[in-house]
C-alpha cells in the first residue's frame, strides 16, 4: 500500500512540476533566437545560429571569409569562383535560384538590397540585405556575425580593427584631399565615380573622386567637366589603358597627375569589387594618397607618353 501511495505522489509531483514549467518556458519563447534589422531596414528573426548560409553578393563573401567560422557552410553564385565550400547557384535566374535554395536547405540568405526578389515563391530562409556604404559598416557587420554565433574572437577582431580604422580616419580627415581619378576597363575605358563603392572608399582614404549619380562614368563626362586629377589610379593588370584615356581626354596632359607622374595601380579585383576585401582596398588607397599617414609600399608607374600618338 505504501509503495502504491508513493507512486501516486511521485506522479503528482512530476505532473505538477511539468505544468508549472510549461507556462514559464512559453513566456520566454519569444526571447529565444536573434532578431536583427538589415541594411535595407527590414527586420528578421533567427530561431538559432544558421549553419548553411547562401551568400549572393561579393561584399558579403569577404565578410564571411573574414569571420572564418569553421561550422558554417557557404553557398554562392556561379560568378564568384571557388570561394565557396559547396556548390554554385544560378543567381541571374530568380526562379531557378529560389528552387536551388530550397533544395540546398539554406537557413540564412545574404543578398544585395537591389536584388529583385519575386513575390512568389518566397525565399526559403530569412533574408539579410547587406549593402555596406563605408568600411565602418563592413566592420559593424563583422561584429554582428560574432554576436549571432556567440564568437568572442570575431567580435574582438572587429572591435580592434574598428579602433584602428577610426584612428586612421581621424588622421586622414586632417590631411589634404587630393582629386583622384579611378580608371577601369570593361568593353572600353570607364571611370569610377563617388557613387561607386570604390569612390566611397577613396573619400574615406582622403581623396575626392569625380561626382556622378552613376557608379561608372564615360571619359566624355570627364572631358566636359573641369576635373583635373592630382592622382590617377589604374588596374595593375592593364595600366596601359592610360594611353587610351589620354587619347580620349587629351586635356589630362595638363593635370597635376600627369605633370608630376602621380600614376599608381591597384589589383583590378579590388577596384571592381572593393568590399570583397575592403580593408585591403582601404589600405592600398591610403598608401597611395597619404603614405605619411599609412606608410608607403607603392611606387609610381612609368611616365606616360608625351604625345597621344606614341
Amino acid at each position: 500500500m505504501r509503495r502504491w501511495w508513493m507512486g501516486w505522489i511521485g506522479a503528482f509531483l512530476v505532473i505538477g512540476v511539468s505544468c508549472r514549467r510549461g507556462p514559464a518556458w512559453l513566456s520566454q519563447a519569444p526571447l529565444v533566437g536573434y532578431r536583427y534589422t538589415d541594411d535595407a531596414g527590414f527586420s528578421g528573426y533567427l530561431p538559432q545560429p544558421p549553419r548553411r548560409v547562401a551568400v549572393l553578393t561579393p561584399a558579403a563573401l569577404g565578410l564571411w571569409k573574414a569571420a572564418n567560422l569553421p561550422t558554417i557552410t557557404l553557398i554562392g553564385c556561379n560568378s564568384m569562383g571557388d570561394d565557396y565550400q559547396t556548390f554554385y547557384l544560378a543567381c541571374d535566374d530568380p526562379a531557378v535560384l529560389i528552387n536551388a535554395l530550397y533544395k540546398a536547405k539554406v537557413e540564412w540568405i545574404w543578398s544585395d538590397p537591389t536584388y529583385p526578389w519575386p513575390e512568389t515563391p518566397q525565399p526559403p530562409a530569412p533574408l539579410y540585405h547587406f549593402h555596406p556604404k563605408s568600411l565602418r559598416d563592413w566592420l559593424r557587420a563583422l561584429h554582428f556575425i560574432g554576436e549571432v554565433y556567440d564568437a568572442p574572437l570575431v567580435r574582438q577582431t572587429a572591435d580592434s580593427l574598428q579602433k584602428e580604422v577610426d584612428t586612421l580616419l581621424s588622421r586622414l580627415a586632417q590631411e589634404r584631399q587630393f582629386k583622384v581619378l579611378l580608371v577601369g576597363f570593361m568593353d572600353s575605358v570607364v571611370l569610377y565615380s563617388e557613387a561607386h563603392p570604390l569612390g566611397r572608399l577613396v573619400r574615406e582614404a582622403g581623396g575626392l573622386p569625380p561626382t556622378g549619380k552613376s557608379p561608372l562614368l564615360s571619359p566624355k563626362v570627364l572631358k566636359d567637366s573641369s576635373f583635373l586629377p592630382d592622382i590617377i589610379i589604374l588596374p595593375a593588370e592593364k595600366p596601359e589603358i592610360v594611353n587610351m584615356l589620354l587619347l580620349e581626354v587629351p586635356e589630362l596632359y595638363t593635370s597635376p597627375a600627369i605633370l608630376h607622374r602621380r600614376l599608381f595601380s591597384m589589383p583590378r579585383a579590388l577596384m571592381e569589387a572593393p568590399f570583397l576585401s575592403p580593408l585591403e582596398a582601404f589600405y592600398n588607397l591610403g598608401r597611395i594618397l597619404h603614405p605619411e599617414v599609412i606608410g608607403s609600399e607603392m611606387a609610381p608607374l612609368a611616365e606616360p607618353p608625351k604625345n597621344p600618338e606614341e
